[in-house]
């Protein structure tokens, strides 16, 4: 999933080219999508101020937006959007989008924007906290992992690394327990537009059953790692340090193992 600088960089377009990506991806993605998206490019002016003014290296100029194939709603086609700190990856087959491989991260965590403070992968975090907080008992102690792996291991660069399954089963669970679980997960696959996320969750409600939840570390903050994974999803989100600190920096990863790239969809169309 190493993303390749493909297409169109954000700071050689001009201000109408600008706009036309930012609607774009308004339009690709779910509003919620769109403000994580941007909030992530957003924060790499934090980032480069935060390291001396480094935009040679950390700028929101630095992003690109590439499509392969021409977009069509007869012929599948797709897109790419990313650079330091975000990767997605979408196919589109007959009107519907499938984002895997996408890694979403952030650094700084939070950060300054005009009036505004932002924190776009926080409830990311929090989600994972609240499936931790949902569970007790012997459940609780099933999903508890001893020790985290060194970040996310299906990252970019591990495209076919599937992670050992981990955790505890949620076919046992109670539904408000399960319910929490799927409002976790509906946060990644909310960034994509709302018919194709309602088709994916709907697969993801199938295999609810076999779906497993891993978690590490303090549920009140510090460092923290947890993986939500089934037949054909792995989620992961790992902070690289401690949760909101001084310097916070996340990374998380959604994939769907049995559609990289939308190849199944592909395949069957």
């Amino acid at each position: 999933m190493r993303f390749e600088r493909n297409g169109a960089r954000i700071g050689d377009l001009n201000l109408e080219q600008r706009d036309a990506l930012h609607h774009f991806l308004a339009v690709a993605l779910s509003p919620a999508g769109y403000e994580v998206v941007t909030g992530i490019v957003r924060a790499e002016d934090a980032l480069a101020e935060s390291r001396g003014g480094n935009s040679s290296r950390f700028s929101a100029d630095h992003y690109w937006l590439a499509f392969f194939g021409e977009p069509s709603d007869q012929a599948p086609w797709g897109w790419q959007f990313g650079g330091h700190h975000l990767a997605v990856n979408v196919t589109v087959v007959d009107g519907r989008s499938y984002l895997s491989p996408t890694f979403l991260g952030i650094e700084p965590a939070t950060f300054t924007h005009g009036n505004s403070t932002m924190a776009p992968l926080d409830p990311f975090a929090n989600a994972g906290r609240a499936v931790i907080s949902a569970l007790d008992g012997e459940t609780r102690a099933r999903a508890t992992l001893a020790s985290r792996p060194n970040g996310v291991q299906a990252g970019a660069g591990r495209d076919g690394v599937v992670p050992e399954v981990q955790g505890a089963a949620a076919g046992d669970w109670s539904a408000e327990q399960q319910q929490v679980l799927l409002d976790a997960i509906g946060l990644w696959v909310g960034v994509l537009d709302a018919a194709s996320g309602q088709a994916r969750m709907d697969e993801i409600r199938d295999e609810l059953d076999d779906l497993h939840f891993a978690w590490h570390g303090e549920v009140d903050g510090g460092s923290i790692y947890f993986r939500i994974q089934g037949p054909s999803l792995i989620i992961e989100f790992s902070t690289e340090g401690r949760l909101g600190g001084a310097g916070s920096h996340y990374h998380s990863v959604y994939r769907n193992p049995t559609n990289e790239y939308g190849q199944a969809a592909v395949a069957a169309n």
